[in-house]
């Protein structure tokens, strides 16, 4: 699943804290109405220093999200019984921390700093770290290869969302590890001792697969991309694997070594009022300009194949269809040197409807329109974890 303006929210900003440096990529989508005759056209220098600006914010701020995988996979890495979680679940990694039951896992969030705040060695600061009750959180800072574990209950219980740690300070002393910032092994070894897996009342384990349907608040879009996923690995791929990649624009790998297009991209489509066809966000985030988050097209290149579900729950009915990548870039929806792409396109289940431009696109054709399945039931543990948003899908309280 990529990265919805919510998605990136949810994700701890890295690095020193200078707002003023903020910037983002929004590419353009629109026809300048006379592009002057030049070496380069206008709207190419145009996306060309808005790119600049969006490397040059990547250098100094990192990219969260990705930044906070690479270090769940170190930490998975450095202990066998670690296991990555999927996009936008609660929880970034479980630990296989129980030998008398082996099915259960501990749900662990992780924030990340970079680096230190800016003129502040011994300031770090992490975002969004409220929302994890009965589940340990590491603060864990990549610039000294250190940090702190933290009871989500009491982060909880503090009025703002974000947590400066000073060496020493008030904060250092909130954690549950101690004053004291411990390395990556120490806090492995600290969550397997009897303060935290050891502590099932605090920390209550489930199953991998409940965590991995567990979503914070209103994430019904997060989950209806989780059911398509579901469904896909269950009556189409079996085989198919999350990657490794959080919040990137690959959600799965295919199993199916038969499979030429292995990286998949899935997207909900949904109805939008006074249009014909189903429409498709086919965007990722672009950073900010002005602090404000803004989205461009996926780049060619960026996956392989685009699996879209759309879904009907009066009639208990789910659509697919399945767009190769190439023919995404080949119709311009697809950004690279010579074009700009587009942020969302269309889709139908009948060949009658058509487009603004005349242009019957991924219809009811073979070769993308893949039919209709009943959806049914969901595992016991998806319905444990998120129940409540499932029926209010069901229900059509939430479309």
């Amino acid at each position: 699943m990529s990265s919805s303006p919510e998605d990136v929210e949810m994700c701890a900003r890295g690095g020193p804290i200078d707002d003023s440096s903020d910037d983002d990529d929004d590419w353009p989508t629109k026809k300048l109405a006379k592009k002057p005759v030049c070496e380069e056209k206008e709207w190419q220098r145009a996306a060309r220093l808005k790119e600049e600006t969006r490397d040059a914010n990547l250098e100094t701020y990192g990219g969260a999200c990705e930044l906070e995988r690479t270090v769940v996979n170190a930490f998975c890495s450095a202990d066998p019984t670690l296991k990555c979680m999927n996009d936008s679940v609660v929880a970034d990694m479980c630990g296989y921390f129980y030998p008398d039951d082996r099915t259960l896992a501990l749900g662990i969030q992780k924030k990340v700093a970079k680096h230190h705040v800016v003129n502040k060695p011994n300031v770090w600061a992490f975002y969004k770290v409220k929302g994890y009750t009965k589940m340990p959180l590491v603060a864990w800072c990549v610039d000294t290869q250190c940090g702190w574990v933290f009871d989500g209950a009491k982060l909880d219980e503090r009025e703002t969302d974000s947590l400066r740690i000073t060496l020493g300070g008030h904060n250092a002393r909130l954690a549950l590890s101690g004053v004291t910032p411990l390395s990556m092994t120490e806090i492995i070894a600290f969550l397997k001792g009897e303060h935290v897996a050891g502590n099932p009342t605090r920390f209550r384990p489930h199953t991998k697969e409940y965590l991995s349907w567990q979503f914070a608040g209103k994430a019904h879009s997060q989950l209806k991309e989780r059911i398509g996923i579901h469904l896909y690995m269950t009556r189409v791929d079996r085989l198919a694997t999350f990657p490794r990649a959080q919040n990137g624009s690959v959600d799965v790998d295919a199993g199916d070594p038969t499979d030429t297009l292995p990286r998949k991209q899935f997207k909900t489509a949904h109805k939008v009022s006074g249009q014909n066809g189903l429409h498709v966000g086919l965007y990722e985030s672009a950073g900010r300009v002005d602090k404000t988050q803004t989205h461009r097209p996926y780049a060619a290149g960026a996956f392989d194949e685009l699996i879209v579900y759309h879904f009907d729950w009066p009639k208990d009915l789910v659509h697919r269809w399945r767009i190769k990548a190439s023919v995404l870039a080949e119709k311009g929806y697809l950004r690279t040197a010579t074009q700009n792409g587009h942020q969302g396109l269309l889709v139908y289940t009948s060949t009658d409807f058509k487009d603004k431009d005349g242009v019957a696109q991924w219809t009811a054709e073979p070769e993308h329109y893949q039919g209709t399945q009943v959806i049914g039931a969901f595992p016991l543990k998806a319905e444990e974890a998120a129940g409540h948003m499932l029926r209010e899908l069901r229900d059509g309280s939430v479309v």
